[in-house]
């Protein structure tokens, strides 16, 4: 059964309006011999609505919950935690679910994950191939800007 938290966003096909991403400022540090991987995002975003919630689109990915925080950068800088964190496999997502409405303007969402380099060309993934009598490994992120 899906948290309460992730109810109002199941099953939808777009992501909530109420943030607008303006960059990316993402890290990956592939280990190809263990096929696995770990990184770090910085979104920097504008907060267009009213939200106590940011929603994000999420695959096969172990996101630390101690590392998630919200930058705000008004005149008055602050770092907020969400009280929740909610990966949602099912539908592909993740909730971050704060105390309070987000302040409206600029900020910057942080976030550090890690997964596994699968072969299913999905995501950040692996794949082989074979030239000139040599195998070789490449790891290839599908990126899609769709918040």
């Amino acid at each position: 059964m899906a948290s309460p938290a992730v109810l109002p966003f199941k099953g939808k096909t777009r992501l909530p309006k109420s943030a607008v991403p303006r960059r990316y400022d993402l890290a990956l540090k592939p280990d190809l011999a263990a096929c696995v991987f770990s990184g770090a995002v910085d979104v920097h975003l504008d907060v267009v609505e009213a939200t106590r919630c940011f929603v994000l689109n999420a695959l096969d990915l172990e996101i630390d919950s101690g590392s998630v925080s919200f930058r705000t950068a008004d005149p008055h800088p602050r770092e907020l935690r969400p009280k929740q964190v909610v990966l949602e496999e099912e539908d592909e997502i993740l909730v971050l679910v704060f105390d309070e409405n987000l302040p409206l303007g600029r900020g910057v969402l942080g976030i550090r994950f890690s997964g596994v380099l699968n072969d299913y060309m999905r995501g950040f993934y692996i794949s082989k191939e074979i030239g000139l009598g040599s195998l070789f490994w490449r790891e290839s992120p599908e990126y899609i800007d769709a918040w």
